[in-house]
């Protein structure tokens, strides 16, 4: 498509040129006509080339992922990881934690329940990685359940762990929704 609207430019441009030199030399070189259908293979060949934004991956946004699967959206991951910053520094009770997203994994999951109470966690988030705190580092997982699908949504924390002594462990009981 790039060579169409390539040809295309080019032939709007020859055109006029053939509009000017046939008005000096007092001829037609039909510099119109060539101007015209030039400048629709031009229009035609940007009308169909694809918008690589959109086809990148429609699938996620800055936001949110639509389906279950890997995230591969760089500002979805930051998110995702300044969100695992505030868990960690809750749950293992520390201060001053780094999580950086070439250290972690993301997914999406299907929706679950949970077994015990019957509540359906929707939207679900599984992050995985490791986090820097005071110069070592630590592995740890969570799975968050956000009110909408949106991380900068609120949400419950259904699965928590990591290698910190001393720091809380959370495990909902869930299965797969039928």
């Amino acid at each position: 498509m790039a060579v169409l609207g390539a040809f295309g430019a080019v032939g709007v441009i020859f055109g006029v040129f053939l509009i000017i030199y046939g008005k000096i030399k007092k001829k037609k070189y039909r510099g119109g006509l060539i101007a015209l259908v030039s400048l629709v293979v031009f229009i035609f060949a940007i009308a169909l080339t694809p918008n690589e934004e959109a086809n990148t991956n429609a699938d996620e946004t800055d936001a949110y992922k639509v389906s279950p699967g890997e995230i591969t959206n760089e500002k979805l991951l930051i998110s995702l990881a300044v969100r695992a910053e505030t868990i960690i520094e809750k749950y293992d009770k520390i201060d001053n934690v780094s999580v950086k997203t070439e250290n972690i994994t993301a997914e999406k999951l299907n929706d679950m329940k949970d077994n015990e109470t019957g509540e359906i966690y929707k939207n679900i988030y599984h992050v995985s990685g490791q986090y820097s705190w005071q110069e070592k580092r630590y592995d740890f997982e969570l799975e968050i359940s956000f009110d909408e699908n949106d991380v900068e949504s609120s949400g419950k924390i259904i699965m928590y762990a990591s290698n910190m002594p001393g720091g809380d462990r959370i495990q909902a009981n869930r299965s797969p929704v039928k």
